[in-house]
């Protein structure tokens, strides 16, 4: 047995990097934070939960040692949801500030729930036709 090579069946594998828990993390903020971008009440929820996809994702990329896919598209997607949900919000808040002003426009104009109630004064008999 001298002389003979040890074969090996299976050749020792590269080590795989880590899994990066701050990117999925990031990923998975992202994605609820897109879906809540344009829906009226929850985009403001949306843009808390994408600025924290975004900073997630920015440590995740940083990490040494760590896959960083899952961390990339959560800075994208989060970056997104950011500007989708600054966009939305200014729009419902345009729309809503167009609705208040055409309310008091048309209660001003038509005589509405704005104006006060007119009293009826009676009027007196004149001192002629009290003679009479």
């Amino acid at each position: 047995m001298i002389g003979q090579r040890m074969v090996h069946l299976n050749p020792p594998q590269p080590q795989s990097q880590a899994a990066n828990g701050l990117g999925i993390a990031s990923m998975v903020l992202g994605i609820i934070a897109l879906v809540f971008a344009f829906l009226p009440i929850l985009n403001g929820l949306a843009l808390v939960l994408a600025v924290l996809g975004l900073i997630f994702g920015v440590i995740g990329l940083v990490l040494k040692g760590r896959r960083r896919g899952a961390a990339i598209s959560g800075v994208i997607m989060s970056f997104i949801a950011i500007i989708i949900s600054v966009i939305t919000i200014l729009f419902y808040a345009a729309i809503a500030d167009s609705l208040f002003r055409s309310y008091r426009s048309m209660t001003d104009d038509t005589g509405g729930a704005s104006r006060a109630p007119v009293s009826v004064v009676a009027e007196q008999p004149s001192d002629a036709e009290s003679l009479v």
